[in-house]
Parts: structure tokens; C-alpha cells; sequence
């Protein structure tokens, strides 16, 4: 590891320092201060380069800086935070491959952005490769940390292109090697297609039942219900959901009390309102009301209320455009459900040009102004900032 508790270090680092190839961004709160912190997974071919930079919030947090680089067994291929291992911080958890050997490491957070030796499970076969999409920042493995039993403690649920596992809260011990038993899910026999996300619901008995959804891109979503004790049950309920969906996001469209799932899906966005077992989607075309939006895809998605009103906003990457275009950032005010099933607007749309062709975008709260900030990636490391703020308009600006 290098960095962590110092200055900030200047991102990229220089290439005879470190090969820099970003494979995909997160955004957590690592630190619990309550700001956002931007995590990006490196996996380019040099041996020893492999790991994740880790960039906190806090004032005057930009993307051309990082705090920490933490180094992995293999190239990783998922990254999720969880506070497994006791300590006052939330750990790092990382799922790498390397070759036909595959790793689980959780590293334990002993400062912000300090980091001491690595819990590390080594699992067998590998995690499947990622699929070549024309953004990468889609990605078909998914990992989360998610109370399946509702016992306060986190299983770690990973879902790659050809199996998926759960490791038990009793994985999670201080000691070299994680111990305890890998449950697969018991779903479905031929690979999943591509899942895009996965996360606990409920549906609408009383009591309430808790189900684990697994979003898979190619329009389906798979439902497990959770026994209470013993985590998922057997089998799993699949539902169509009517559109392939990529780059999700989760927000609250309806005021219900119950997320959204957001998803692009080429031009259009499909809003998924999700209560097990069933599922109702609502499709948004804003290449129908402003000429600035996405003219060949939409290539990355993110929701949070920028305006504070508890009504989130809509932020899209537009990182493909047409020959001789040039890639924007759009910001959609104030989107909802309405009674028609459809997902509209106050039909605000803002549209800002970007002057580098990003792959990958995070957004969140990461300064302490007031903003939302986005942090843009390109694929090599170079970087590009825009501040979102809502008044009477929406306004988008570039980082001082």
C-alpha cells in the first residue's frame, strides 16, 4: 500500500511508478464521516500493479488526487466496503482474479486510508472474465455486503458471469485465512446473464417477507427468499422485466419509501419499481424532449437529490457520442413515477459538454461546499470535475 494518512499523492501517478488501468469506479463511505469517497479498481497486465486507489472526501477532494493505493492478489473485479472484521472503521473487501486463482481479501481500515494486513481467502475456479462492452465501466460481476438474515452482521454476496456464492457472517474472523463455509446460490443452472445489480427487498405481506433480488441485465430479475436463520432459501422466482438494462441506480421516484432501480437502456432510461415477486417498469425517452441528450447511448447512470428537496435528480454519462460528437454530462431534475406508469419529469434537462471522453463516472457529496460533485475517469487515469448545484436552475460548472 502506498499513501494513506499523508498529503494526497497526484493522480495518475507517473507510469514508472505505477500502469494505470481503471476497470471500474465506486462510491462509499469508507471513512464513516458521512462524505463519500471514490474507490477505483486498477487492473492493468504489470504484475504487482493491481489494487485499488482510494480517494476521500473532504475539502477540496478532487480526481486528479488520491490518498491510498491498496494492493491486491489479482486484478479485482469487485470492490465493496463492510465492517466485518470489529474494527471502528468499515473494512476494504476486494474479489480479484489471477489467473485460474481467484482471492476474497478483506482489508481492515485502521485510519482513514490506512490499511493493516489483508484477511484473504483464496476460492476456486477463478471469477469468470469480464465481458467486453463498449464501456467498461459495465461490468457483469456484482459483489455487495448485505444482511441477508437480518442479524445485523453482513454476508458478502458475490455473482459473477457463471456462479454466485455467499460467504456466512462466521467467515469473518480475525485470523490469517478466512475460515467458514462458501454457500453457492442455488440458482440458475446455466450462468446468469450478465447481472447488473443485487439487493434486499420486501414485499407487501404482513409481516413483511425479505428477498434477495438479483438484477440480470438482459431483462430478467431473479427473486431468492431469505429464511430467517439460514440466509437464502431455495428456489429462486425469475420475472421479466421487459427491458435490458445496464449502469444502474437505485433512488426513491414515487415517494413511497421504496427505491427505484434505474437503468440505462440505449437511448431510453427504465425506472424498475421492485416488490417481490413482481416487478413494474416505467420507461423514460429523453432524446424525445431536448436535443442535448444522448444521441447513440446512455453509458453511465447515477441518482441522488441535489437540491435537497428529497427529491433526487438523475445524472447520465453520455461517453459514446456519434462521430465528430463530443461526450456530455446530463442532468435530469426532479424525475418521478407517475399514475400512468410512466417516468417523467419536470422536463428539465441540462446538458454540459465535457472535454475529455470518460469511461467512468462517480458522483456523490466529496467536497464540503454544498455540491454534488462528479468525478470523471478515463480508462488511462485522466480526469475531469464538474459541480452539480439546484436553485431556481440547475447549474453545472467545472471544479475550481
Amino acid at each position: 500500500m502506498d499513501g494513506g494518512g499523508g498529503a494526497p499523492l497526484p493522480f495518475p501517478p507517473p507510469a514508472t511508478e505505477r500502469q494505470t488501468r481503471l476497470r471500474e469506479v465506486y462510491v462509499a463511505d469508507l471513512d464513516g464521516d458521512g462524505r463519500h469517497d471514490v474507490l477505483l479498481a486498477n487492473g492493468p497486465d504489470a504484475a504487482g500493479d493491481t489494487g485499488v486507489y482510494v480517494t476521500l472526501g473532504g475539502p477540496g477532494a478532487r480526481p486528479t488526487r488520491y490518498d491510498a493505493f491498496v494492493t491486491t492478489r489479482g486484478v479485482p473485479v469487485a470492490v465493496t466496503v463492510a465492517s466485518l472484521t470489529g474494527g471502528a472503521l468499515p473494512d476494504l473487501v476486494t474479489f480479484s482474479s489471477q489467473g485460474e486463482r481467484a482471492f476474497v481479501e478483506v482489508h481492515p481500515q485502521t485510519g482513514p486510508a490506512r490499511f493493516g494486513t489483508p484477511l484473504v481467502r483464496e476460492t476456486t475456479p477463478a471469477f469468470a472474465p469480464r465481458i467486453d462492452y463498449p464501456d467498461s465501466s459495465f461490468s457483469p460481476v456484482v459483489a455487495a455486503a448485505l444482511d441477508l438474515t437480518a442479524d445485523g452482521v453482513a454476508d458478502l454476496l458475490l455473482i459473477d458471469r457463471l456462479d454466485s456464492f455467499y460467504l456466512a457472517p462466521t467467515a469473518w474472523e480475525s485470523q490469517p485465512v478466512l475460515q467458514g463455509p462458501i454457500a453457492r446460490l442455488p440458482y440458475p443452472d446455466d450462468g446468469w446473464n450478465v447481472v447488473v445489480d443485487a439487493f434486499v427487498s420486501v414485499d407487501d405481506d404482513i409481516p413483511p417477507k425479505r428477498f434477495l433480488a438479483v438484477l440480470e441485465g438482459t431483462q430478467h430479475i431473479a427473486y431468492f427468499e431469505i429464511a430467517p436463520t439460514t440466509g437464502v432459501a431455495a428456489p429462486a422466482e425469475r420475472v421479466s422485466t421487459g427491458a435490458e438494462i445496464r449502469g444502474v441506480a437505485r433512488a426513491d421516484l414515487d415517494g413511497d419509501g421504496r427505491d427505484e432501480v434505474i437503468g440505462a437502456s440505449g437511448r431510453a432510461l427504465t425506472a424498475l419499481n421492485i416488490t417481490p415477486p413482481s416487478v413494474d417498469a416505467h420507461v423514460f425517452r429523453p432524446d424525445l424532449l431536448n436535443p442535448k441528450v444522448p444521441d447513440e447511448s446512455i453509458d453511465g447512470v447515477a441518482a441522488l437529490d441535489v437540491g435537497g428537496d428529497g427529491a433526487p435528480e438523475i445524472i447520465l454519462l453520455d461517453a459514446a457520442p456519434a462521430a465528430g460528437g463530443t461526450s456530455q454530462l446530463l442532468v435530469i431534475r426532479d424525475p418521478y413515477v407517475d399514475g400512468d406508469s410512466a417516468l417523467t419529469s419536470s422536463w428539465t434537462i441540462t446538458g454540459e459538454t465535457l472535454t475529455t471522453r470518460p469511461a467512468l463516472m462517480a458522483v456523490g457529496r466529496l467536497d464540503d461546499d454544498g455540491a454534488v460533485e462528479v468525478f470523471l475517469y478515463g480508462l488511462d487515469g485522466v480526469t475531469e470535475c464538474r459541480k452539480i448545484t439546484i436553485a431556481a436552475d440547475v447549474n453545472v460548472e467545472g471544479c475550481p
